[in-house]
C-alpha cells in the first residue's frame, strides 16, 4: 500500500496531534496526582453522611434529661421511694424548696441546649441528603434515556422521601426549641431589649 503526497502531511498531523495528547494526558494525571497527595480528597456526600452516621454510633446516648413535662404531679409534685410517712422535721422541708427551681432551671436550659445540638444535627443531615438528591438527580436526568431507568428514579423517589421526613424532623425539633424556650421565659437578652 503507498502513501500519496497528500495522505503523508495528514498522516504527520494525526501522529503530533496523539502525541500531543498523550503528553497533555500524562501532564494532567502528574498534576492530579501531586494535588493529590498534596492535599486530602474531600469527602462525598454519600461518605460524609456514612461517617456521620458512624461517629453518632460511636458517641454515647444522652442522658434523660427531666424537665416539668415528664415528673409525675401526684400529691405534692415530689415523687419519694421508700416510705411515705411524714418528713422528719420542718427546716429540712424549707431548705428543699428554693433549690427546686434552681435545678428546674438548670434541667430547662440543659434541655435547650440538647434541642439546640439536636437541631444543627439534623440541619447538617438534612444539607447532605440535599446535596445528595441534587447530585443524584442530576445524574439521573443527565442520561439521555432516563425514563427507562426504573432502578434510578426509585433511588430518587427514595431520596425525596428521605429528605422530606428530614424536613419534618428538624421542624418538629425547632418546635420543641420554641416550646422549651416559651417555659424558660425571656431571656437576659430579649429582657435587655
Amino acid at each position: 500500500m503507498r502513501m500519496t503526497r497528500l495522505e503523508w502531511p495528514l498522516l504527520l498531523l494525526t501522529i503530533a496531534a496523539t502525541a500531543s495528547s498523550a503528553a497533555a494526558r500524562s501532564h494532567s494525571q502528574q498534576a492530579a496526582q501531586q494535588t493529590s497527595n498534596a492535599a486530602p480528597q474531600t469527602e462525598s456526600p454519600a461518605d460524609a453522611a456514612r461517617h456521620s452516621r458512624e461517629q453518632k454510633k460511636s458517641q454515647p446516648k444522652p442522658a434523660h434529661v427531666w424537665d416539668n413535662d415528664n415528673i409525675p404531679k401526684e400529691g405534692n409534685g415530689v415523687s419519694v421511694v421508700g416510705s411515705t410517712g411524714a418528713p422528719a422535721s420542718a427546716p429540712a422541708e424549707s431548705a428543699m424548696a428554693p433549690a427546686t427551681p434552681v435545678e428546674n432551671d438548670g434541667q430547662l436550659s440543659a434541655a435547650i441546649q440538647q434541642a439546640k445540638d439536636k437541631i444543627a444535627d439534623l440541619e447538617q443531615n438534612l444539607d447532605i441528603a440535599q446535596r445528595k438528591f441534587t447530585l443524584d438527580s442530576d445524574m439521573y436526568y443527565g442520561k439521555t434515556n432516563y425514563q427507562d431507568d426504573k432502578a434510578g428514579k426509585a433511588a430518587l423517589d427514595t431520596e425525596r422521601a428521605e429528605v422530606t421526613n428530614k424536613k419534618r424532623e428538624l421542624q418538629e425539633a425547632r418546635d420543641i426549641l420554641a416550646s422549651l424556650q416559651g417555659k424558660a421565659g425571656p431571656s437576659s437578652d430579649q429582657k435587655k431589649q
